[in-house]
């Protein structure tokens, strides 16, 4: 019997931003990760911005400036979002360094060194194939196999679509602080293509059940005053 995958996605409308880059090959490295000192607070970062230890950014050699990247701690598997604003490490035995808030998330406030892996998340040029290949790929990603409904279906999917406009870092930050504190997965993003207004869609996964997205939902319509609309998809 052919088994019917179901993915819910809601699609919100929100005001934050986000800086473009493409990139044949997706960033993956292996190595160690280290902290800003709370002295540098309030310093301009390579890209002009001043750094905030409470936002989730982070420095990285060349990736551009706005990449995001997941910083996982293999040794308890706990994992943060960042966006590349700055240049560094300076330290060639480190790949790279990040503000102290997305420290604490990955509990190396004591260590000051860690062991990490860094990937970058996925921009695909057009937000109408996302979906597709996301569900289709069977590389892309692998882990949304694991999520399960409320009733213990292996194979429903839920995802988040979030529109974003690139035109405020700073909003995007807040919208990384909610992501990170929700313990969301950050599949991938994608170009609209829209000739008005540079804009992508995040798409977010994590959700055990379609309450849970539901719920989550919810409180993104009302934190970022977001427009919401709510779509089904069978395979």
């Amino acid at each position: 019997m052919k088994r019917i995958k179901s993915c819910l996605l809601i699609i919100l409308s929100i005001g934050i931003s986000l800086g473009c880059h493409s990139q044949p090959t997706l960033y993956k490295e292996y190595g160690q990760a280290s902290y800003y000192a709370n002295w540098l607070h309030g310093y301009h970062t390579a890209n002009g911005e001043r750094l905030n230890n409470q936002n989730f950014t982070a420095a990285h050699r060349y990736l551009p400036f706005n990449t995001i990247v997941k910083i996982t701690n293999p040794e308890n598997d706990s994992f943060v979002y960042v966006r590349i604003n700055d240049r560094g490490p300076f330290k060639r035995t480190r790949i790279i360094d990040i503000t102290k808030v997305a420290a604490d998330r990955l509990n190396m406030i004591r260590k000051g060194i860690i062991d990490v892996l860094v990937e970058e998340i996925p921009l695909l040029n057009d937000s109408t194939i996302a979906f597709t290949k996301m569900t289709s790929d069977s590389t892309f990603p692998t882990f949304l196999r694991s999520s399960k409904d409320s009733i213990g279906h292996q194979d429903t999917f839920y995802f988040l679509i979030t529109r974003v406009l690139n035109n405020s870092p700073k909003e995007f930050d807040i919208f990384l602080k909610f992501l990170n504190s929700r313990n969301l997965t950050l599949v991938c993003m994608a170009n609209n293509n829209l000739a008005e207004n540079s804009s992508y869609n995040i798409y977010l996964a994590g959700f055990n059940s379609r309450e849970n997205a539901i719920k989550t939902k919810q409180i993104i319509e009302t934190r970022f005053q977001s427009t919401v609309s709510l779509k089904f998809y069978l395979r």
